[in-house]
């Protein structure tokens, strides 16, 4: 039986959280289509959408690029719905020039064709993930 993407995205984190970030993206990247559509959120500094494999890659170093590390996070929320899956995440990390420690949430609402995930798009605002994934206002349970 394929892995399940909660354990996936926890062994994910954890390569993350040990500031190996090559292994936590070949880690989610395992459960992909090659040809990925990946929409970063309005505020984010590159628009996208970024496609495939490479762009996966991209997306990952426009963030260390940002930001001048990795930092930690942390799984505030994960929903399996099928055919589609929601997350809710936590980042800590130091601002790049200024150093100052920056707690930041994002969120993200990805759609599965047969549990391989083909269009992922990523939120600043966990209302909009949810707006998107049809769940606006319900809670996890």
């Amino acid at each position: 039986m394929a892995e399940d993407w909660g354990a996936r995205i926890a062994r994910a984190v954890e390569a993350w959280n040990r500031g190996d970030v090559q292994a936590s993206v070949a880690t989610l990247l395992e459960g992909v289509d090659p040809e990925i559509e990946l929409h970063p959120d309005p505020n984010w500094p590159e628009s996208g959408p970024f496609t495939g494999l490479d762009g996966a890659q991209e997306l990952v170093g426009s963030w260390l690029v940002a930001w001048g590390s990795a930092g930690k996070v942390e799984i505030e929320e994960f929903r399996d719905l099928g055919d589609r899956m929601v997350g809710r995440s936590r980042f800590h990390i130091a601002g790049k020039g200024s150093g100052a420690e920056v707690e930041m949430g994002t969120s993200f609402v990805a759609d599965l064709d047969d549990g391989i995930a083909v269009r992922c798009h990523f939120f600043f605002d966990h209302d909009e993930a949810l707006r998107m994934a049809g769940l606006e206002g319900s809670e996890p349970g």
